[in-house]
């Protein structure tokens, strides 16, 4: 895969993540976001998104981000698609959380989110997992999918494996 080229308006990032496919759910949701309240409907959607039997892999995630807020879940989409890159499950944006507990200080962003690009479709519509950072803060959210690309939204994009 060659360089990505940044269009104008836009911001990316990459991370890299060891991430755990096997792991249970609500082990996932803690390592990744201590901070996230027990009732939230996030904990009860792991059966959307089962294990898988493999036990860890290392992955580079691209990180998209439409900092004037006039991003959309299609849009997003639809640049990854051109790029050539792949859509991330929750447990590879938990990942992130865990292993990068300060990436809005990073990145200067307070509050921000990095959401994963498979979607579920549940109860009241189509939605998404995400981290929160407030702060010091880790929190999961499971949000419809036009609640994402405002400007403190990041996409996650993994890079294909090289053959």
């Amino acid at each position: 895969m060659s360089a990505i080229i940044v269009p104008l308006g836009v911001r990316i990032h990459t991370v890299h993540v060891r991430v755990k496919p096997a792991r249970l759910w609500q082990e996932a949701v803690n390592a990744a976001c201590p901070d996230t309240f027990p009732n939230k409907i996030l904990r009860d959607v792991g059966s959307c998104y089962p294990p898988t039997d493999t036990d860890e892999v290392e992955e580079d995630l691209v990180l998209l981000n439409y900092p004037e807020g006039n991003g959309s879940w299609e849009k997003a989409l639809a640049w990854s698609s051109e790029k050539g890159l792949k859509n991330t499950a929750p447990r590879e944006v938990f990942a992130v959380g865990e292993q990068h507990p300060n990436l809005n200080r990073i990145l200067a962003i307070n509050p921000m989110y990095v959401v994963s690009t498979a979607e579920c479709v549940i109860g009241d519509g189509r939605r998404a997992c995400c981290v929160w950072w407030y702060a010091s803060d880790r929190q999961a959210g499971f949000e419809l999918l036009n609640y994402f690309g405002r400007s403190v939204g990041w996409f996650a994009f993994r890079k294909p494996v090289k053959p």
